[in-house]
């Protein structure tokens, strides 16, 4: 670090290691607020993630510089991917392409195209017979204005699994709205285009129940204090044993709070407090 990084650039090793550790969460950073920009979100107005083992590590750094209030640690953080995995529903997409403007839809063409997914996406599905509790199709209809490369799935209300001339009529005005939503305009006046269909049949599984952990109202955990570096400078910091903390007790940072596959830094003036699954909710404002 110093021979490599600080010698080259005039610093100490103590300053070459924070200024990458603050060039990495500029990058992060910028990352999201491109992804951001293309979708057309504020991020001030999202509440921040962080899993993964390092994520907690940077979340709340970044989450400052974004103007971001909140960060959601979830308590499973370094293995949230395999988590979700455990958790999530199975799904089957099916898709059929079917090129019209809205007012020249066959309906009895439509209506068949997804009864014709539907049977797939279940035959696919049966292939785990008895893993479901139940079984919901949502379905689709592909549609753009005319001229537009991309089109939006918006989806559609169809009563019994049918498709009717009233449910298309509220189909095309939920694409205009999505259209608005998303892009600040939409254009009722034209008819848009039906580029094609999609059917997603959703298998429901049953979830198991998270563990839980205990209220109180004594004083958090206090594992050791050590120098950490905090606004250009070393302040003895409070550490915090992650394991033993519990609802109710409260953090200010600046603190660590250590938990066995990964690290919470809180930066001064920010703030951890534990929901009863143990998810960390930090205050960064």
């Amino acid at each position: 670090m110093a021979a490599q990084v600080g010698k080259p650039l005039g610093l100490g090793p103590i300053e070459a290691a924070h200024s990458i550790y603050r060039l990495v969460n500029a990058n992060m950073a910028n990352a999201i607020r491109r992804v951001a920009a293309q979708r057309g979100v504020d991020p001030r107005r999202l509440t921040m993630v962080a899993y993964g083992g390092n994520g907690p590590v940077h979340a709340t750094a970044q989450a400052d510089e974004l103007g971001i209030g909140t960060v959601l640690v979830p308590k499973v953080a370094p293995a949230f991917s395999a988590l979700g995995l455990q958790l999530s529903d199975h799904l089957v997409d099916e898709m059929r392409a079917y090129i019209a403007p809205v007012r020249e839809v066959d309906l009895e063409r439509v209506n068949g195209l997804f009864a014709e997914m539907e049977d797939a996406a279940r035959s696919v599905l049966g292939k785990r017979r008895g893993a479901h509790t139940r079984i919901e199709p949502r379905r689709f209809m592909n549609l753009c204005y005319p001229g537009q490369t991309f089109d939006m799935a918006v989806p559609v209300a169809a009563a019994n699994g049918r498709l009717k001339p009233r449910a298309l009529s509220e189909t095309v005005e939920r694409f205009h709205a999505l259209h608005e939503e998303l892009h600040t305009y939409a254009s009722r006046d034209e008819q848009p285009i039906l580029r094609g269909l999609r059917l997603t049949l959703i298998g429901v599984t049953e979830k198991p129940e998270l563990p839980t952990i205990g209220r109180s109202t004594a004083r958090p955990a206090l594992k050791t204090r050590r120098p950490a570096y905090f606004g250009g400078r070393f302040v003895t910091t409070p550490i915090y044993d992650g394991p033993r903390l519990r609802v109710g007790q409260r953090i200010t940072g600046p603190a660590i709070v250590e938990e066995p596959f990964t690290t919470i830094v809180l930066h001064p003036r920010q703030r951890a407090a534990l929901d009863r699954y143990g998810n960390y909710h930090i205050s960064v404002g």
